[in-house]
C-alpha cells in the first residue's frame, strides 16, 4: 500500500546577497524528507550553503503549511524570479561581473561569456515548469 501525505510545505528559497533577487517558491510533501523536523510555524527559516567553493547561501523560509491537493504531483515549483546562477561562476562577485560583461557586446570577454553560457542565456528568464526535482 502506497503511503500518502496530507500536508504540503510551501517554502520560498532565495539566493542571499543578490539584487535583484533570485528566488523559487516550492511545495513539498513531508513524507520523504521529514520537513516537519526542521520547519514549524514557530521556526520558519534555515540557511543552506550551496557550492562551498563559490559559497552561495540560500535562505529557506516556510511560508505556509497547506493541505495536499488531489491531482498535483509534488514536489512542485509554483513561482520564482530570474534564472539560476550558472555553475562555477565564482560566487557573487563572478556572477555580477558576468552580468556586466553581458551588457556590453564590446567587452573583451563578451564572446567567451556567450560561448560559455550559450546564446540563449537570459538572467531575467524563469519558468516554474523548467524546474526539476
Amino acid at each position: 500500500m502506497k503511503k500518502t501525505f496530507e500536508k504540503v510545505y510551501q517554502l520560498k528559497l532565495s539566493m542571499r546577497d543578490i539584487t535583484p533577487q533570485i528566488w523559487r517558491r516550492i511545495q513539498v510533501p513531508e513524507n520523504k524528507a521529514k520537513i516537519s523536523r526542521y520547519f514549524t510555524l514557530e521556526n520558519k527559516t534555515a540557511l543552506y550553503t550551496y557550492d562551498f567553493g563559490d559559497n552561495w547561501e540560500v535562505k529557506f523560509r516556510l511560508e505556509k503549511i497547506l493541505p495536499r491537493k488531489e491531482g498535483v504531483k509534488y514536489p512542485i515549483c509554483t513561482a520564482g524570479k530570474r534564472a539560476a546562477v550558472p555553475k562555477d561562476i565564482g560566487g557573487i562577485w563572478g556572477y555580477e561581473n558576468m552580468l556586466e560583461i553581458l551588457k556590453d557586446p564590446e567587452h573583451e570577454e563578451y564572446e567567451d561569456a556567450v560561448e560559455w553560457l550559450g546564446e540563449d542565456f537570459d538572467p531575467e528568464y524563469f519558468d516554474p515548469k523548467d524546474v526539476s526535482f
